[in-house]
């Protein structure tokens, strides 16, 4: 099983805990965001992938192997939100899909572990890369969620 297949299993079993009301659905996404920001961190891949995307996106070959790999994470995230709201029966805004907010999601994990991979500086406090995440996925996903009062996702911020 591969490792983004663990990741899922267990964001699956975190779920399931909020399904049974063992877990908070807040908690469940610092658990998730805890073990995804483990996860990424010990793995030299996610580094190495980081690299050539900076570096080396310009080539085709490259360029190509990149996207089949972040294909398989967003889909991968896209099934486990779609298979969330629908075990907790939790419905998206309908000018959203589940591609969208796995891919936003996806990005969001990414964006934070590359921020963390900077050295720390004693001069800025900043939340640790598993609270950031956990703060993000959560407006993300509240952000998502249709409040049935009829509106897009895009009216709130239409201030």
């Amino acid at each position: 099983m591969s490792g983004l297949s663990l990741q899922i299993e267990y964001a699956d079993s975190i779920i399931d805990r909020v399904r049974r009301r063992d877990l908070s659905l807040a908690g469940a996404i610092g658990e998730i965001a805890a073990k995804e920001v483990a996860d990424l961190a010990a793995d030299p891949a996610f580094r190495l992938q980081l690299v050539f995307q900076a570096t080396l996106a310009h080539d085709p070959h490259v360029a190509n192997a990149l996207h089949r790999i972040d294909d398989a994470n967003v889909r991968a995230w896209a099934e486990f939100t779609k298979r969330s709201f629908d075990q907790l029966d939790l419905k998206l805004r309908p000018t959203l899909d589940f591609d969208q907010l796995g891919c936003a999601l996806h990005a969001a994990g990414q964006g934070v572990l590359f921020r963390a991979m900077l050295p720390a500086r004693a001069s800025r406090r900043m939340p640790d890369s598993t609270h950031l995440l956990t703060y993000t996925a959560m407006a993300l996903v509240v952000a998502s969620v249709d409040p049935a009062d009829g509106g897009s996702a895009d009216r709130a911020w239409s201030w």
